[in-house]
């Protein structure tokens, strides 16, 4: 199914030759071919690290450089682990909002 796809893509592009864009698109799918085919079957994807390397990469650019390589260590880890911090405590306040108030029995 995915091969039969793929044949039908790079024959539109095909037929659409006199558009360079889609050339050049076409030339880049046949060179990440078993690259995409593979992640169409399996729905593998790095979209966690890029995420992490992101925020990294923010962090840094916001800290206008590090001097010290432990402290940038450090912090790249900090700002890694805010996101998931902020989900536990966003899902523990929404849980008590749907819960209500605690009332102790007399």
């Amino acid at each position: 199914m995915v091969r039969q796809r793929w044949t039908t893509l790079l024959s539109w592009c095909a037929d659409h030759d006199h558009i360079p864009e889609l050339l050049t698109f076409a030339r880049t799918l046949d060179t990440w071919r078993t690259e995409i085919i593979n992640a169409v079957r399996t729905g593998a994807s790095n979209a966690g690290s890029e995420g992490i390397n992101r925020v990294q990469k923010l962090d840094l650019r916001a800290a206008f450089g590090y001097r010290n390589p432990e402290n940038q260590r450090r912090r790249a880890r900090v700002a890694t682990l805010r996101s998931a911090r902020r989900l536990h405590t966003a899902t523990h306040r929404q849980r008590l909002w749907v819960i209500g108030p605690q009332h102790k029995p007399h």
